[in-house]
C-alpha cells in the first residue's frame, strides 16, 4: 500500500513505524521496501506505543506527561482495590504537588509517599512497601530506571506494580527509539553515506563537534 501510495504520490522519504527486529530480520524487511517508487529512502525507525513501553520496562502502564487526573485515577484504579498507600516518585517539588493534588481527588482516600529521587525510593519501598509507585524516570543519580532495575533483583519489593509517569529524556523529548536504519534501491554512494554520518553526527553528537576558529580580522585602513 505504502508503494502503490508513492506511485501516485512521491515523497521525500517513507518513514516505516515498526519494532526492533533481529539485524537478519530487519535487512530482509529493508530489502523488501528497497524498491520504491522514484528511488524514494526506505526509513525505520520505532515509535513504541505505550502498551509496548510498559511491556519493555516491566511496569504495569505507561503515561505521558501531562497527565489529567482522570487517566491518573483509573490506572491506579485498574490495579484494584487494595491499593491504598502510593509511593510518589518524582525530582520535581510542582510535578509532586500535582499528582499528590490528583490523588487528593480520589474517592479512595490514597496515603501518599513522596520520594524526590530513585535513591529514597528505594529505601521507601523497602522500608514502608507501598501497594503501588508513580514513578517518573527521568532523575538525577537513581534514575527510574535504575530504580526499576533493583526493584526487580529484589525478592521483597519485585511484586509491588509500578505506573511509569515519564516519556521524557534530560533534553525534554519523547524517547522513541534507539536505532534507525535508511535503504534505498541501488544502494548509497560514498558521498551520500558520508553526508548521512555528517548530517546524523550533527544531530546526535553535537558536544562532538570540533569548534571552528574564529575568523581572523583584518586591521583597519
Amino acid at each position: 500500500e505504502a508503494a502503490e501510495e508513492l506511485s501516485r504520490s512521491p515523497a521525500q522519504a517513507l518513514v516505516v513505524n515498526a519494532p526492533p527486529l533481529t539485524s537478519a530480520t530487519t535487512c530482509g524487511e529493508m530489502e523488501y521496501l528497497a524498491p520504491l517508487p522514484y528511488g524514494t529512502p526506505a526509513i525505520r525507525c520505532w515509535v513504541p506505543g505505550g502498551e509496548y513501553a510498559a511491556e519493555q520496562l516491566g511496569v504495569v502502564s505507561y503515561l505521558t506527561k501531562p497527565i489529567s487526573s482522570e487517566t491518573l485515577l483509573s490506572s491506579l484504579d485498574a490495579l484494584g482495590d487494595d491499593v491504598h498507600d502510593v509511593l510518589l516518585v518524582d525530582d520535581d517539588p510542582e510535578a509532586l504537588q500535582l499528582f499528590s493534588r490528583q490523588l487528593a481527588l480520589s474517592p479512595r482516600n490514597y496515603r501518599v509517599i513522596q520520594a524526590a529521587d530513585g535513591a529514597r525510593a528505594l529505601e521507601l519501598l523497602r522500608q514502608r512497601r507501598p501497594d503501588a509507585v508513580l514513578l517518573d524516570l527521568m532523575m538525577p543519580g537513581t534514575s527510574g530506571f535504575d530504580l526499576l532495575r533493583e526493584k526487580g533483583s529484589d525478592p521483597q519489593i519485585r511484586d509491588v506494580p509500578v505506573i511509569a509517569i515519564s516519556a521524557l529524556d534530560p533534553h525534554g523529548e519523547a524517547v522513541v527509539t534507539s536505532t534507525l536504519t535508511v535503504t534505498r534501491e541501488g544502494g548509497l554512494s560514498v558521498r551520500d553515506l558520508l553526508t548521512c554520518i555528517e548530517a546524523l553526527s550533527q544531530i546526535l553528537a553535537p558536544a562532538a563537534r570540533p569548534a571552528r576558529r574564529a575568523p581572523q580580522e583584518t586591521p583597519a585602513a
